[in-house]
């Protein structure tokens, strides 16, 4: 893939940059579920997202970390499957370790909106990875 030293960082780049456009993705998903009826505060949201270059900036593991929370939180918000957002967080953990203040939230919100079943599950998945 590489074919020379001096590309390398440019490639790299272009993962980032996709690793942070998916990121916005997930922040638009959940911005149009919250606002369902006015639509446009979650157009507002998406185009803050688009127009903060600093996130773009996250070198090395951080934009990947970031993307993995960014979809275990668009996963438990939109309603779905919480174990595919245990999957993302135990992801997350995995590359950096102060994703663990996440916690207590995050699995705070999966007993309230799932039950007991599904938190022991999560934890399961969490501990595993």
């Amino acid at each position: 893939m590489f074919t020379r030293y001096e590309w390398a960082e440019h490639y790299l780049k272009i993962i980032h940059f996709v690793a942070s456009s998916m990121c916005n993705f997930f922040m638009g998903c959940i911005a149009y579920k919250y606002f369902k009826e006015k639509p446009f505060y979650a157009q507002m949201v998406c185009f803050m997202l688009l127009a903060n270059q600093k996130v773009e900036y996250l070198m090395y593991n951080d934009q990947f970390a970031a993307l993995f929370i960014c979809k275990a939180m668009a996963v438990l918000f939109l309603d779905t499957d919480p174990l595919q957002a245990s999957i993302s967080i135990g992801m997350a953990l995995s590359i950096k370790a102060p994703v663990i203040m996440l916690l207590p939230a995050y699995l705070g919100s999966i007993h309230f909106k799932f039950g007991t079943k599904h938190l022991i599950g999560s934890l399961m998945i969490i501990l595993g990875i």
